[in-house]
């Protein structure tokens, strides 16, 4: 209970500062701020290690930046000791930096903290971009505030604010830079010389969103920015058949390209063509006679160029001097960066991605639907701000949905467009509505606030009482309590999860018999050096299975091991955890050499 009481105490005692704050400001903007800020703290920040790391890719992250700092080497991300440049280091700076400033180095807490804080600077980002995109209507700065709460609430966005993952870092990295470009293009096309400011603000946001997830942490940047002008100048077509027939032509296509897969090609054939008209809607717009002139002339306000420049110039170095340090060749370092998670047309993630855009932003999802079904029958008149959203969120969504794998989590640069989105059609919807809209308004209040409440207890106490399997820390812990085996060696047998290594703070020796470990970054020891060290230290902890797992061959652990002359006891201590999407249960032996 005092450990539950630690927990939430900070979150609640910053979310009381923020509120007094704003209770006591007479400036929108300060008031905006703190209400977002204290509703961050308790969504983002309340009982962060209330459960232990629950993935790979989590533990992933905290790991690297550990072996970071137990080396005392900020440029080369490793693992055991072995190089690990699928990703670039951004996440593992803060870290450092977090673990520096607390004295702990890189832990579970600086982990999640980094991740909190980076959902409340999304917040933050996505109202003050948003007041910018949506300039060109009345009161930009109310419905920008509406836009940043749909954002705070939206599932997918609260629930990865909730796990050191690298894609918590890109919502504020592109809202902001799509804001800053906005800007910058409205500034070029006044005839303003300061526009090269806003610019070199996009451009920073852009290297950092490199330097946090490589290509594609930028990618929705560099199509808002190489495709905005194209949106902008269909807009002002008086041809509307040219792009119907260009988007139903790209639509025959994303079908087509499902169908080069066996399997579950059905389901992808809806969210296909419509993600695949949306691209061809944005792609036409310059096929009129003054369509190529305002493509250009927009150009001159979004400067792709220096973006994709400044952003694949500060990869390219970190990569250069990082494989130099490693004695790797820059080749291979680029194709580790290159080759993950890329797939072609697979329909479980197109499916997978279009599921996600419906529900991920929470009321920002259903607001930016409708908004997107209003401008079609209204046919609105485009501004630069819906023209780098469309770009955004058109050519983010498909590059994701035929290129990627289809992870939810992929898609969080797209959640804050969405919001923004949304908050143009609220401001539309709720400004014809005429005397009904405040009433309206209040709804959109009302199932926020239910949002935020649900969200809340969820994921401040709730979770954990369902989720903590998903971790070893309690078993781990309870090893470390028991004199009997607390100092022993440890390994794991066809598994690996690098939140024990963790936990342990130790180097857990990983082993392959049936399978390798996904996203292990060295050659797993086989079974041969197992018994070896066994025979040295006479006993070992080995965490394995202890069934048959579906579709996976692994060892099983004490059958394994019996069969080969040792002892073996479970450890009646803690509990196991589970891998795999928590269908494969993991627990630890005593293994004795005879």
């Amino acid at each position: 209970m005092l450990a539950w009481a630690v927990e939430i105490l900070p979150a609640l005692l910053l979310a009381g500062v923020f509120a007094a704050l704003g209770a006591s400001q007479r400036s929108d903007v300060a008031r905006h701020v703190c209400f977002l800020s204290s509703l961050s703290m308790l969504l983002f920040l309340i009982a962060p290690t209330a459960i232990g790391l629950m993935s790979t890719q989590e533990s992933l992250r905290v790991l690297s930046a550990r072996d970071m700092w137990d080396r005392g080497d900020w440029l080369t991300p490793t693992i055991h000791g072995q190089p690990y440049l699928d990703k670039p280091p951004l996440l593992n700076w803060l870290q450092l930096l977090a673990g520096a400033m607390l004295g702990t180095g890189p832990t579970d807490f600086t982990g999640r903290l980094i991740a909190g804080l980076a959902a409340w600077a999304g917040v933050l980002a996505t109202y003050f971009a948003g007041t910018e995109l949506l300039r060109d209507g009345p009161q930009a700065r109310r419905w920008a505030f509406w836009g940043a709460l749909m954002l705070a609430t939206g599932l997918l966005f609260v629930r990865s604010s909730r796990a050191v993952v690298i894609d918590n870092l890109l919502p504020p990295l592109t809202i902001g830079a799509i804001g800053f470009m906005h800007c910058a293009w409205r500034q070029s096309d006044a005839g303003k010389s300061s526009a090269w400011l806003p610019m070199l603000a996009a451009a920073t946001c852009a290297l950092a969103a490199m330097l946090a997830k490589g290509p594609p942490g930028a990618m929705v940047v560099f199509l808002a920015a190489v495709f905005a002008p194209f949106v902008l100048a269909g807009g002002t077509s008086p041809r509307t058949g040219v792009r119907s027939a260009a988007g139903v032509a790209a639509a025959m296509i994303a079908v087509l390209g499902t169908f080069l897969h066996p399997q579950d090609q059905w389901a992808a054939v809806a969210p296909s063509a419509i993600i695949g008209f949306g691209v061809g809607w944005v792609l036409a717009g310059p096929f009129w006679r003054g369509g190529p002139a305002m493509v250009l002339r927009g150009w001159r306000g979004t400067q792709p160029l220096v973006l994709i420049a400044i952003g694949f110039g500060g990869l390219a170095l970190w990569m250069y001097l990082a494989s130099r340090a490693v004695d790797m060749p820059l080749f291979r370092a680029a194709e580790e960066q290159a080759s993950e998670n890329l797939t072609a047309f697979r329909p479980g993630s197109i499916a997978e991605t279009f599921t996600a855009l419906l529900y991920g932003a929470g009321l920002g999802s259903i607001g930016a639907i409708a908004t997107l079904g209003w401008i079609a029958w209204r046919r609105e008149p485009l501004s630069r701000g819906l023209a780098l959203i469309f770009a955004a969120l058109f050519l983010g969504a498909a590059a994701y949905a035929f290129i990627g794998r289809g992870s939810p989590r992929y898609l969080t640069p797209l959640w804050p467009v969405l919001a923004v989105l949304a908050a143009w059609g609220l401001r539309r919807r709720i400004l014809a509505l005429g005397p009904c809209g405040p009433r309206h308004l209040a709804g959109v209040g009302v199932t926020l606030t239910i949002l935020a409440i649900v969200e809340i207890v969820w994921y401040g106490g709730m979770r954990s009482r369902v989720a903590d399997k998903l971790s070893p820390r309690t078993l781990v812990r309870a090893l470390l309590a028991d004199p009997e085996v607390a100092d022993l060696s440890m390994a794991m047998l066809d598994v690996w999860m690098p939140a024990v290594d963790i936990y342990a703070q130790r180097h857990v020796m990983v082993v392959t018999e049936h399978m390798r470990p996904m996203d292990y970054p060295a050659e797993p020891q086989n079974s041969e050096s197992l018994f070896v060290r066994l025979q040295r230290e006479g006993r070992m902890i080995v965490f394995g299975c202890e069934r048959h797992t579906r579709n996976r061959p692994r060892a099983i652990a004490p059958k394994f091991l019996e069969a080969h002359g040792f002892r073996v006891t479970r450890l009646a201590v803690g509990h196991s955890f589970y891998v795999q999407d928590g269908d494969v249960p993991i627990v630890a032996w005593l293994v004795e050499a005879p």
